[in-house]
């Protein structure tokens, strides 16, 4: 059996072109650096991007603002629609005289110097305190601007 290759390929160039879908994204603020599955699309907004049906990773990139990943599945359908809200990070100086603590910012960072510079994402996040591995203290902090955060221990009576 001999295979016609130039009847082949215009059968798999439709069968790519139907089984696209219409895909726009945008950003507030735009504009913003667009990936998928690593590659990089363009800026936002985007308009039509033809992407296959299946399992993707968006990736939205943008000066100042917190990076945005965002695993979806896009099932065949004529268009997908998508809208994300950037949140800002802002830079954060940390001070503080004790000499003793370590600190733990979201259960994540984690620092012991009394002097550091961070980029925080705008939002609620929890500060825990420790000395000599004990947690001693907790607290809430709302980042919604760049400021300089003073940690002071509030002295325990019992602690004399």
């Amino acid at each position: 059996m001999k295979i016609d290759i130039k009847k082949i390929i215009p059968l798999l160039l439709v069968s790519i072109l139907i089984g696209q879908v219409r895909l726009s994204l945008v950003t507030i603020p735009r504009p913003a650096n667009v990936y998928i599955d690593g590659e990089q699309i363009g800026r936002t907004p985007i308009d039509q991007y033809k992407i296959r049906p299946g399992e993707h990773q968006i990736q939205i990139i943008a000066k100042g603002y917190a990076p945005i990943l965002y695993p979806m599945i896009i099932n065949e359908s004529k268009a997908v629609n998508l809208e994300f809200f950037l949140n800002p990070v802002y830079d954060i100086k940390f001070k503080t005289d004790h000499k003793d603590l370590t600190f733990k910012l979201n259960k994540e960072h984690e620092w012991n110097k009394q002097k550091i510079k961070l980029q925080i994402e705008a939002g609620d996040h929890e500060l825990q305190v420790y000395r000599k591995g004990v947690l001693i203290d907790t607290r809430g902090i709302t980042v919604d601007q760049p400021a300089t955060i003073r940690y002071h221990l509030n002295k325990n009576p019992d602690d004399d």
